[in-house]
């Protein structure tokens, strides 16, 4: 059982690839104590990706959207490593929560990019696994003392691009049935 139900890449490439993500000030065999330097650059590169987005090539915006996706990733699979070693997951959570990533992932929501909306998504229900309160604190807290039209907004962007998808599927639909 994971902390979400999407399937996260737990091989022994993967597994490596998260101790990028270790907090070196712990003990190894605690494996869900994450690096707060880390965390730190993640949110940046997670809330800058959003507007780096508007103004790179297709190349360099595909690039992004890996990289922030494998991010989102590693970090959603420390949250599934402490659910499987310790049946829970509030360390990672709390850890999330104090490193201001909550609203940084938020707004991926609205990525034009599927992959990167999904694990952005995925990622959303593993901080709020189980209701963690601190995590649904930050989102009060953002309603409260800041212009909520930002997370509307981002949501807004994820039903479009969601809606334009369905669209997009259904004009291929048609087609195919014109040409058979």
């Amino acid at each position: 059982e994971t902390a979400t139900d999407q399937a996260v890449p737990l091989g022994s490439e993967f597994q490596r690839f998260l101790t990028i993500l270790n907090d070196p000030g712990r003990n190894a065999s605690k494996q869900w104590w994450l690096n707060p330097v880390v965390m730190n650059l993640c949110v940046r590169l997670w809330t800058d990706s959003v507007v780096y987005q508007a103004s790179a090539s297709s190349e360099n915006r595909e690039t992004n959207d890996r990289i922030v996706t494998k991010l989102l990733q590693a970090v959603r699979a420390k949250c599934h490593n402490e659910h499987i070693l310790r049946n829970s997951t509030t360390s990672v959570q709390k850890q999330i929560v104090d490193a201001n990533a909550v609203l940084a992932v938020t707004g991926l929501i609205s990525s034009n990019n599927r992959d990167l909306r999904q694990e952005a998504l995925a990622m959303i229900v593993a901080i709020l696994n189980k209701g963690f309160g601190e995590a649904q604190k930050s989102y009060t807290m953002y309603f409260l003392g800041t212009r909520e039209e930002a997370f509307f907004s981002d949501v807004a962007g994820l039903i479009r691009v969601s809606s334009d998808s369905i669209l997009e599927l259904r004009a291929l639909r048609e087609q195919k049935k014109i040409a058979d």
